[in-house]
């Protein structure tokens, strides 16, 4: 099979952030399959190639990527996103129409313009299509109250709308967002939830983190990490007055907030105006880096904007944590709240309180049995429901089926 990989934000295991798509690839790949993958240079390391009409065309571990110049950054402001968006967008369906003809099309988003180049391939190649939602667009802006313009969110629901029917299936990262599809009349039968996964090999109970605590003065600290974005969906600020609870009721904890985003600087400010020594920020690190970071922890944290479009969301630190064996505190409910309290594998504190949340770490940190007991259940957690190559075989399932369907 012939797959063209449509994702704006392609990465290998030397940047930052979810590595789903690499993963998928290796094992497309791996499987006899061929794979090109067209994304942008936003998240690609030391990506080098030659430039042809609009992409630079490279290498990224045996596979071959077409990259459009991108320097994007989640600091940009909401105009020049939508402009980089829709840069992606006109060259990518560009780079589309001149492939060599493949079996299927697998378009991931967000941003929901990857729907453009994967409409493209559909409607002027007759290209079989299989579409991605990570997160549901513009329900997610339109809950946040970013995109409020009736006219953008017609549009934009016109063109979700559109990219499901011409799908001949479609994968959703989590139930609520198989839920959101439904809405737009799309058959449930082709819909496959497929969540992020747990890389069992890269993360494993058990890794000495006494190095790293070293390295930043850590040694005798109750360690809570945060990996990944520093964005309005995370509502990181709460962060803020749970660590001025912490001063007083438990002096050893510590949260490290590893990664970046368009919230840290102001964050970074306000902990140093309230002289926060309990609240750290370190820039981001190689996928291949975070299990160094969650070997060291005792707990990992997850938060959001306390919103109900939130709680579908398919946040990836949730799968690491649970690959590396580490207890999970979050502050919201939803699905992958029910899988903690159902395998015991951490603490879903659904409170805006942060007197509510700082007295969960207390007792996380006061009953070391507990939490030891949390992190065996996080690591049978990933093994059951999280592996990725089950994962995987669902995926080559559902491309098949459309490269053979001609739909």
């Amino acid at each position: 099979m012939r797959v063209v990989y449509l994702y704006q934000y392609y990465k290998s295991l030397q940047g930052s952030g979810s590595t789903r798509a690499y993963e998928f690839v290796r094992r497309l790949r791996a499987a006899g399959h061929e794979v090109l993958v067209i994304t942008s240079s936003a998240r690609l390391v030391d990506f080098v190639g030659r430039r042809r009409s609009g992409v630079v065309e490279g290498d990224v571990d045996g596979v071959t990527v077409w990259a459009v110049p991108s320097t994007y950054s989640n600091r940009m402001g909401y105009v020049s996103r939508v402009l980089d968006f829709l840069r992606f967008a006109w060259l990518s369906s560009l780079a589309v129409l001149r492939t060599r003809r493949p079996d299927v099309i697998f378009a991931s988003s967000t941003p929901l313009t990857v729907a453009i180049p994967a409409l493209v391939g559909r409607l002027l190649r007759r290209i079989p299509l299989v579409f991605e939602v990570r997160d549901l667009w513009p329900e997610v802006p339109e809950g946040m109250g970013i995109l409020r313009n009736r006219l953008l969110l017609s549009a934009a629901k016109g063109l979700a709308g559109l990219t499901y029917r011409c799908s001949a299936n479609i994968v959703a990262l989590s139930p609520g967002m198989r839920d959101g599809i439904l809405k737009y009349g799309i058959p449930r039968e082709r819909i496959m939830v497929i969540p992020n996964g747990s890389d069992l090999d890269l993360f494993r109970p058990g890794m000495d983190g006494a190095p790293l605590r070293r390295t930043h003065g850590l040694e005798k600290a109750f360690l809570l990490v945060h990996t990944g974005a520093m964005g309005l969906v995370n509502g990181l600020d709460f962060l803020l007055p749970v660590c001025q609870v912490l001063e007083k009721r438990l002096p050893s904890a510590v949260i490290c907030l590893v990664g970046e985003g368009g919230q840290r600087a102001r964050l970074e400010a306000q902990a140093g105006s309230l002289r926060l020594t309990n609240l750290r920020f370190y820039g981001p690190v190689p996928k291949g880096d975070v299990p160094q970071w969650l070997a060291a922890a005792d707990v990992g944290i997850m938060l959001i904007r306390r919103l109900p479009i939130l709680e579908m969301n398919s946040a990836n630190k949730f799968f690491d944590y649970a690959a590396a064996g580490l207890p999970c505190l979050m502050n919201y409910g939803g699905w992958k709240a029910e899988l903690l309290r159902k395998y015991g594998a951490g603490v879903s504190v659904e409170s805006d309180d942060p007197e509510v949340f700082g007295a969960a770490v207390v007792a996380l940190a006061k009953d070391s049995a507990a939490l030891e007991a949390m992190g065996r259940q996080a690591r049978r957690l990933a093994e059951v429901e999280f592996d990725r190559d089950r994962q995987f075989s669902r995926l080559q399932e559902c491309l098949l089926a459309a490269a053979d369907s001609g739909h």
